[in-house]
């Protein structure tokens, strides 16, 4: 069977890049997986050297950029060099192309994960892109979403209309926040919609090293380190951080590509590649992140951690975190952080993931044989 896989892919984002590889992995399965390259204009500027755009946001945007290119260029490079590796891209193609049939040849098309359905994420303008829904597809192809997320948005009822005629013909919904179920639920009702891990998740420990050949990093090896992964910046997480350097009395590694970290850190990190993300939550002591795929991947690598509340774009975090039993781990208030601990039991963690994953496969068994 061959299956095109479409979602987020091509930017300098861990969290986007390494869930399209978990999505490639777990879908490998099924067919060979093709990454379809879809160049969204609004979110193909992510991996350009100098981004721009024509508000007060872009040009700070840009001087930024500027102000640290040679970090920047490294970065870029990085994450470029991971997409030849471990990507198996499709011809560059962008809406016009797929709508005039470039890619018709699948028997089955996947869109997910990321916050796709999330029109604030994937335009400019805040407007629905309808290729994430598999417009383009064929009428008698196979469609099915991979953990598609709609993030903390609120459909319209313009929005709702559009989607439901959008999702009729999928055989499989699945997304990745509890609310995105409830939400789609609500004007979608001849539809079952399942909440499903993030791919990200669907990949042990084991298979992360395995899949990407993954070594330690040997100077930090025998080094316990506090590692800071922060991507909205928020005000709570400087604190935390503060807080959590005295308490535990580690070395604070910042992983930040941003020209400054926001909080005190012993070692800036700003040009790690996605493996070298692996590697650093791999070889943490404890994590310090306001980030949702920071807060995975220090489950996939079983640390103690820190999730640090972001405020309304916390729910993608809470879901998982109230799923997998740990919401003890969420901090919402500076009153919060002398109850997270410096160790964590995963036992009971383990089996509930290993559980999901169980769970999930067999639903996407039953939609790829029936």
């Amino acid at each position: 069977m061959k299956i095109g896989l479409l979602t987020i892919h091509r930017t300098a984002n861990y969290g986007a890049v390494l869930q399209t590889f978990a999505s490639k992995v777990f879908l490998s399965k099924y067919g060979l997986v093709d990454i379809i390259d879809y160049s969204n204009e609004h979110l193909v500027k992510n991996i350009s050297l100098l981004r721009f755009s024509f508000s007060l946001h872009g040009i700070k945007m840009f001087l930024h950029d500027l102000l640290r290119l040679p970090f920047r260029a490294v970065l870029v490079f990085r994450f470029s060099s991971f997409f030849n590796e471990y990507y198996n891209l499709t011809k560059k193609v962008k809406s016009d192309d797929l709508l005039n049939g470039e890619l018709d040849f699948y028997d089955a098309y996947v869109c997910g994960s990321d916050q796709i359905w999330n029109p604030d994420i994937v335009s400019a303008f805040g407007k629905i892109d309808k290729n994430y829904f598999l417009y383009f597809s064929p009428r008698d192809s196979l469609k099915l979403s991979f953990a598609s997320s709609i993030g903390h948005h609120v459909y319209n009822d313009f929005e709702k209309k559009e989607i439901l005629n959008l999702l009729h013909d999928f055989r499989l919904i699945t997304v990745r926040e509890r609310d995105g179920v409830s939400q789609l639920q609500t004007f979608l009702e001849n539809k079952e919609i399942y909440h499903v891990l993030d791919p990200t998740l669907m990949l042990s420990m084991d298979d992360w090293l395995k899949e990407l050949s993954v070594s330690e990093i040997l100077k930090f090896k025998k080094k316990k380190y506090i590692l800071v992964y922060s991507v909205p910046r928020s005000d709570l997480l400087a604190k935390a951080v503060d807080f959590f350097r005295k308490k535990f009395n580690l070395e604070v590694i910042a992983l930040d590509p941003m020209l400054f970290p926001l909080s005190k850190s012993d070692k800036h990190i700003m040009t790690a590649g996605p493996k070298q993300f692996i590697e650093l939550f791999y070889n943490a002591t404890f994590v310090v992140t306001d980030s949702f795929h920071g807060t995975c991947f220090s489950i996939v690598f079983n640390k103690p951690f820190a999730s640090i509340s972001s405020g309304k774009r916390s729910n993608r975090v809470t879901s998982l975190l109230n799923s997998l039993n740990i919401k003890n781990r969420f901090v919402k208030t500076e009153d919060d952080f002398p109850d997270i601990d410096a160790t964590m039991d995963y036992s009971l963690i383990t089996e509930k993931l290993a559980y999901s994953r169980k769970q999930i496969e067999q639903i996407f068994d039953q939609a790829f044989l029936q």
